[in-house]
Parts: structure tokens; C-alpha cells; sequence
């Protein structure tokens, strides 16, 4: 089995967020040619607006920024408004030729469909609550790195990079790193308050990384309104926390969409959707996880630490994700209801199995479907089900070499001569592949997370 990869997080995330950004961006093609063509010379990118039908107003662009739409970088473009550099000021105009020097001055000159862009850098400050809220996602708050350069986040005392905790919506934060070194708590903390509720909090490529906690937590807080509908799309998260109880992703709440990440090397769980105490229909319910790549977690060494955890939650689907070299694969368990698993390649998980349902800690889980999975080399077992009313079918199980194109190198495409090609089941609910191929390609749809 492989270990974690080495490459540069750029080229890590960029071609997961690519595949993420494509099936956004079909809706907002027409809308970027129209931007094109109004002959933006300046900081106009096309209007990095990922709302897949709303209108893009990225305000007056500054005249002398580049052109985002000739990066490399897999993002998408972005239209500033205003600019902050580390050699700054906050005296200046925030134009590209005289920045403001810290984000909070920036974000201070924002209104709805504005962006601020961050020269690259190291900023010893995050976002802390200092953030205003856009209106819809034809009209965000954005925060960017400049196009081309990569902005840090890495303040020096603070409890979080990045933290919205009240009245805050549609505020997107584009390709930046948020570097948790320093913080006492975790990378990303979105959660309610007496003041509101947050919602509709998207997070686009770039990493959030080295937290001593969680990576990222959306904390559903008693008697509070669950902060609903957020989004983290083709981010790098990784090496987070210091015990099996810190998670890459800690969700708590519902309508969350996890898409295209690539979740490793964090101390316990890659992913777990839960909620101590949590009410079913309530809490933990209705997210989204697909296209993900999840490995090589469990870095604090108790030997607990699974991939994707589902829990307590109803109707929470996870599709077309490559999980390998955990401590079980994934598990839908503590009273998880409904449960859509999908399509994934489950891969040299350690622990009880590749997939554990309904583990007899009361209630269990119920109504779990597994379909079209691939499981291969998980040496505790492929399924290993304690739950009520699991339906398990069309997976090819461990016993059956799935011929992957190399597994040494973790491309888990499937070679020729597969049996889980075009032996799959036709699933209205799995349109594509990990890499954005519709299904099927051929006679039928294949198994596992790839479609040949």
C-alpha cells in the first residue's frame, strides 16, 4: 500500500477542485463569456461566482491587476474589488498599486458581490468574526488569494484561522491556506450564537492544514438553530489535530456538501458527521460527500481513525470517493438512518472493515444501501454489518482482484479486464464519476469510483 502523498499541495487539490469547478461551472459558462466580453484589462477574472445561476457583480475592478483567467492554478477567476499586500497599508485606497496591509481593513471596505484580494504572503491574522455577509450567491463576500500567488493565514494568537460564528452568509474564501500552527483550536469554526445563525459558508481549493484541533468544525450548539447548507470544495485538509478525538472535518449539522478534497494525514477521523447527544432529523443529516480523496488518517497511532464516518444523521450520501489507509474505510453508525453509499473504491483500510454499519452501540443504523462499491485488500473484511435493514448489492468484494490501474501509485482506475466494469447498477443518484465522466461510458455503469 502506498503512504501519503508527497506532492505539492497545489498540484494535490487543484485537479480535484477542477473536476468540482467543471460541474459547477457549466451553469456559469454563458455568464463568464458575457463578463469576458465587456473587456475587463484590469482585475477582471470572469466573476468567480460558483452559484450556478445568480448573477455575478464583482464591483469595480482596479485597472492594473492581471487577467485571472491565464493561471494555471485550477481555481476559479475572481473579479477584485479591493487588494491587501503584507507591505500595505491601511491608510491606502486598497488598489492594486496602494494595498491595504491587513485583511481586516479589508474586509471593513466590503459590500455584497465584492472581493478582496490578498497579494501572496504569510498574514499573521485570520478571519475572526470580522467578516460582513453577502446577500446571495449572486452577490458574496469573497476573500482570494491573488491570482496566480497564495495567501497564508497564520496568526500567531488566536483560538481559530478561520471563525463565523453568528449572523454570517454567503461569504466564500478562495485558494488560501489556513495554517493553524499557532491557534489553540481548529482551522475552521463555523457555529450559531445568540446574534444568528451562519449558512451558505464556501470554502474553494487551497488548504486548511497543521490546526492542533479540528481541521474544520460545523458545531450544531444546544438550543441553537444548526448552521446548515455550507460548502468546502476541492480544499486540501491535512494534518490536523493531536489525538484520535481531532477530526480533518467535524460536521455537526445538515445540507453540508464536502466535494472533491483531498482529506489526509489528520490524527483521527478524516471526516466524521456526528453529534454527541444528537436527534436524528435534526442534526447531522442530508450532506453530501462526494469525489473525495481520504487517506491516510489516523496519524495519532491509537489505532482508531476512520475515513468517513456517518452518524446519528438521516439521508446522508457519500459517492464516487477513494478511501484507502485508514483505520476502517468508512462507518454509518449511532442511529444513522437512510444512508446512500455509492460508488466508492474502499482500499487497505485496517480496523474491523473496509465498511462498518450499525456497530452495536444502540441505536445502531437503519435502511443503510450499499451499492456499486469496490472494496479491495481491506484486511478485516469488506462489509461488516450490524444494522437493521441494510440493503448490499452490485459490490465487488475483496475476494475479486479489481485490476486497478496501479495501486502502488493510488490511481485506482480500473484496467482492462475488471470485473467491475459495466457491472455496476444504473444509479440516477451517481451522474458522474470522480473525475467528472458522465456514467456510463460504456454498456453499463461500473463499480467503484472511476467509470471507464
Amino acid at each position: 500500500m502506498t503512504t501519503r502523498s508527497e506532492r505539492p499541495a497545489g498540484e494535490r487539490w487543484g485537479g480535484a477542485y477542477r473536476v468540482a469547478a467543471a460541474r459547477l461551472g457549466a451553469a456559469l459558462a454563458a455568464l463568464l463569456a458575457a463578463v469576458g466580453a465587456m473587456g475587463c484589462s484590469g482585475g477582471c477574472g470572469g466573476g468567480g461566482r460558483t452559484d450556478g445561476g445568480g448573477s455575478a457583480d464583482g464591483g469595480a475592478p482596479d485597472a492594473a491587476a492581471p487577467d485571472a483567467a491565464g493561471t494555471d492554478s485550477g481555481l476559479p477567476p475572481v473579479t477584485c474589488t479591493y487588494f491587501t499586500a503584507t507591505d500595505g497599508s491601511d491608510m491606502a485606497a486598497g488598489t492594486v498599486a496602494a494595498p491595504f496591509a491587513t485583511i481586516d481593513r479589508g474586509l471593513q471596505a466590503l459590500a455584497p458581490g465584492d472581493t478582496l484580494c490578498l497579494r501572496g504572503g504569510t498574514y499573521d491574522e485570520g478571519i475572526d468574526g470580522n467578516a460582513p455577509s453577502g446577500t446571495g450567491w449572486g452577490a458574496p463576500i469573497t476573500v482570494a488569494s491573488y491570482p496566480g500567488e497564495t495567501a497564508v493565514l497564520m496568526p500567531q494568537t488566536a483560538m481559530f484561522v478561520v471563525r463565523l460564528r453568528g449572523d454570517f452568509h454567503y461569504v466564500e474564501l478562495v485558494g488560501l491556506v489556513l495554517d493553524g500552527t499557532n491557534v489553540a483550536e481548529a482551522g475552521v469554526y463555523i457555529s450559531a450564537d445568540a446574534a444568528g445563525t451562519p449558512d451558505h459558508i464556501r470554502v474553494v481549493g487551497g488548504e486548511v492544514r497543521n490546526a492542533p484541533t479540528q481541521g474544520v468544525i460545523i458545531e450544531a450548539e444546544v438550543g441553537l438553530p444548526t448552521p446548515d447548507a455550507n460548502e468546502f470544495i476541492g480544499v486540501a485538509v491535512h494534518d490536523n489535530g493531536t489525538t484520535d478525538f481531532h477530526h480533518g472535518f467535524y460536521i455537526q449539522s445538515n445540507f453540508n456538501l464536502v466535494d472533491g478534497c483531498d482529506i489526509y494525514g489528520n490524527a483521527g477521523w478524516g471526516m466524521q458527521v456526528f453529534k454527541e447527544g444528537g436527534v436524528n432529523g435534526v442534526h447531522a443529516g442530508g450532506n453530501v460527500v462526494r469525489h473525495n480523496r481520504v487517506h491516510d488518517n489516523a496519524a495519532a497511532g491509537s489505532g482508531r481513525g476512520v475515513g468517513i464516518g456517518l452518524y446519528v444523521g438521516d439521508g446522508n450520501m457519500a459517492y464516487d470517493n477513494l478511501v484507502w489507509n485508514n483505520v476502517i474505510g468508512m462507518a454509518v453508525e449511532t442511529g444513522a438512518t437512510n444512508t446512500l453509499v455509492y460508488n466508492n473504491t474502499l482500499v487497505g483500510n485496517g480496523g474491523d472493515a473496509g465498511l462498518r454499519i450499525g456497530y452495536p452501540d444502540p441505536p445502531g443504523a437503519a435502511g443503510t444501501l450499499v451499492r456499486n462499491n469496490v472494496f479491495w485488500a481491506n484486511p478485516g473484511g469488506d462489509i461488516l454489518d450490524f444494522g437493521t435493514g441494510t440493503v448490499a448489492e452490485s459490490n465487488l468484494l475483496g475476494g475479486v482482484d479489481p485490476l486497478f490501474l496501479d495501486e502502488a501509485a493510488a490511481d485506482f482506475h480500473l484496467g482492462p479486464g475488471s470485473l467491475a466494469l459495466d457491472t455496476g447498477i444504473a444509479l440516477a443518484e451517481v451522474p458522474d464519476d470522480a473525475d467528472g465522466t458522465p456514467r456510463p461510458q460504456g454498456a453499463g455503469w461500473d463499480m467503484g469510483a472511476y467509470e471507464q
